[in-house]
């Protein structure tokens, strides 16, 4: 991804400060309940921008989805 160790190892940090990942020994980040609040509302944005994109025809090919019911254009197409 192009990220240095150590500012990986910020960001990481961070994100423990912040209380949205916990991490222990040998094993790998987890979000936390409200990590994992803050990814899907970050999700839903992303998802609403990239269908409002796609609809104004700034987007060539649609973003989709892993949940269907948060896509705006499968909603359209109902």
């Amino acid at each position: 991804m192009g990220v240095s160790q150590p500012t990986a190892a910020k960001i990481v940090q961070r994100l423990k400060t912040l209380s949205l990942v916990e991490n222990r020994p040998y094993r790998a980040l987890s979000l936390t309940e409200d990590g994992r609040s803050l990814a899907a509302r970050s999700r839903e944005r992303h998802q609403a921008v990239a269908d409002c994109c796609q609809l104004w025809g700034l987007m060539q090919t649609p973003w989709r989805s892993t949940r269907k019911e948060w896509s705006i254009t499968s909603a359209i197409r109902l």
